[in-house]
């Protein structure tokens, strides 16, 4: 092939075949477009919004980034009081919210006949959302911004440094809060300096919110300051330096006004009207919060109508106990199961809740506290009436940074939880929650992806891991739940041993189906736990269970 390529080369260069280059050079672009076309055309994906943020009750135009064969492309959102549509030119999209709109985020979907996107995170803030203006790498470059604002930008290469200026008046509180990682998923650890006119530092904060910033700085004087963004690689490589790339996008809350850094407790039942107690600065000594539920999210947000910042909290099935820290004198007594919030608020502090167990049974605690952004290292401990350790637990997993234990009750008796800090901090932003229940047989099931797609006249095998809990040892019918006409799946059983017990593998079959994008759903069913569907992972906290499915359309006959 190589001397093939050499010696046709050496033909069109020869004078006189200038015609025969043309034709050739035409024919090879177009067999390569054509050839670019069908590889590319088979997915839709959403790499990013620009701005990642938009201002309630307003109408605001974003860009996305991404590939979209067909456009204006078909939009799925989870929230039905935010309203987005494709705009005419490829790539904008107009997001509408009302002035009661509450803040927190969006999900959104695109789809057309061939496939659909992965979810992708929109932020809804209450004050203005204003773009960072380059090149602003320099003090002197820096631009002054009014607040409260919302400041969208990114850090587009390696080395990168964004700074803006604020104005400060005395006795004036600063609150600046990064969302990259956390909220946007983006793949950077922020660090964030606050300096004076002369380029002294004067705070600097790396890892407050998960591995993104946040920095509050009371102005003893009136004083203008400046705020300098620059990233880590979230994965550290070889490479000692700041970081950067098209996907370092965040969003700078910066205000001098009120701001709700976060609630407690770090929950809602569902049918409860559940109170809760704000964290933050500037706030007002009674600052009222509303709460809305979001179905679709499983999760409720917690606002104040008057304060920038907002805080996800998970819905709990009804008739859920939801218990609240109160005393740290003595041991505070909990039933099971439960959900217990607390915060660990000073250096050494040890929180501690009192239970029953009983002889033979096995008890599950489960702390939320990193995958939620907070600072907590949980360490969980368990001791007996005497105050013997019985069992303790600091991190789940290497990678997962969450204390969790489980626990076997030697006798019917009164135990007691404790949960502290492992490196013997403490503050405002120590915040937990922690899952109190005892283990009964039963299963989870889940899967490794939230949208499929399948030909009109094709199959689709989907694989489901199956996780047994506390010795279920019964046979799991897994079965796809809501599938459009013309696709059918038989259910399959996960057995108690064998290959078959940790993981099965579901096969949709569409026979001349007619094209069909919306959800379905996977679900297990035992005769003593019915009904369990299949979860995706979307992130910490949020187990997605209505599932995507495409259908294409049939492809036209040949002639």
């Amino acid at each position: 092939m190589r001397s093939f390529h050499s010696s046709l080369v050496r033909v069109l260069n020869r004078p006189g075949h200038a015609t025969l280059r043309a034709v050739l050079i035409g024919t090879f672009a177009v067999a390569g477009f054509q050839i670019a076309a069908r590889a590319t055309f088979a997915q839709t994906t959403i790499t990013g919004f620009s701005p990642p943020a938009v201002q309630l009750g307003t109408e605001s135009e974003i860009t996305v980034t991404g590939n979209f064969p067909v456009w204006p492309v078909q939009i799925w959102t989870d929230r039905d009081d935010v309203q987005i549509t494709a705009k005419e030119e490829k790539g904008k999209l107009l997001v509408k919210t009302n002035a009661d709109t509450p803040p927190g985020s969006v999900w959104i979907r695109f789809y057309d006949q061939q496939s659909a996107s992965e979810l992708k995170r929109l932020l809804i803030e209450r004050s203005r959302v204003i773009p960072e203006t380059e090149p602003n790498e320099k003090l002197a470059q820096a631009a002054l911004i009014e607040m409260p604002a919302y400041v969208t930008g990114v850090l587009e290469k390696a080395g990168d440094v964004d700074v803006f200026s604020v104005q400060l008046a005395a006795g004036e509180t600063l609150v600046a809060s990064l969302a990259a990682k956390q909220l946007l998923g983006s793949p950077m650890d922020g660090v964030m300096q606050l300096t004076d006119e002369a380029g002294n530092v004067l705070l600097q904060s790396d890892d407050e919110r998960g591995i993104d910033p946040q920095l509050v700085y009371p102005a003893k004087e009136s004083m203008k300051c400046f705020l300098r963004l620059l990233a880590f690689p979230e994965t550290p490589t070889g490479t000692i330096g700041f970081a950067g790339g098209g996907d370092f996008v965040y969003v700078l809350t910066l205000t001098s006004g009120r701001f709700l850094d976060h609630v407690l407790p770090l929950a809602k039942v569902s049918d409860v009207d559940q109170q809760y107690r704000a964290s933050g600065w500037n706030l007002a000594a009674d600052e009222s919060l509303d709460v809305r539920v979001f179905a679709k999210q499983k999760q409720a947000v917690v606002f104040s109508k008057q304060a920038d910042g907002w805080q996800m909290v998970p819905v709990l099935d009804a008739g859920f106990k939801l218990v609240v820290e109160s005393d740290h004198a003595q041991p505070q007594a909990v039933e099971l199961p439960c959900a217990i919030s607390g915060r660990i608020a000073e250096p050494d502090e040890i929180d501690r809740y009192q239970f029953t167990a009983q002889n033979g049974k096995k008890y599950s605690f489960q702390v939320a506290s990193r995958s939620h952004g907070f600072k907590l290292d949980a360490l969980l401990k368990i001791r007996d009436a005497a105050g013997k350790e019985l069992a303790s637990n600091d991190d789940r997993s290497g990678t997962d940074f969450d204390a969790g234990l489980e626990f076997n009750g030697p006798a019917d008796d009164q135990f007691t939880l404790e949960i502290s800090d492992a490196t013997g901090f403490g503050g405002v932003r120590y915040g937990y929650r922690i899952q109190a229940v005892e283990v009964q047989p039963g299963f989870d099931l889940q899967v490794d992806a939230d949208h499929f797609a399948v030909a009109a006249t094709g199959e689709l095998e989907i694989p489901v891991k199956v996780v047994r809990n506390g010795g279920f040892d019964k046979p799991i019918k897994v079965a796809a739940v809501d599938l459009p006409a013309g696709l059918t799946a038989e259910p399959v059983t996960s057995e108690p041993t064998g290959d078959s017990a940790q993981k099965v593998t579901l096969k949709i079959v569409a026979k001349d189906a007619n094209a069909f994008n919306g959800e379905f759903s996977i679900a297990g069913d035992s005769e003593i736990q019915p009904a369990q569907p299949a979860s995706f992972n979307l992130y910490d906290g949020y187990p997605l269970t209505e599932l995507w499915l495409t259908v294409k359309p049939a492809e036209p006959a040949k002639n």
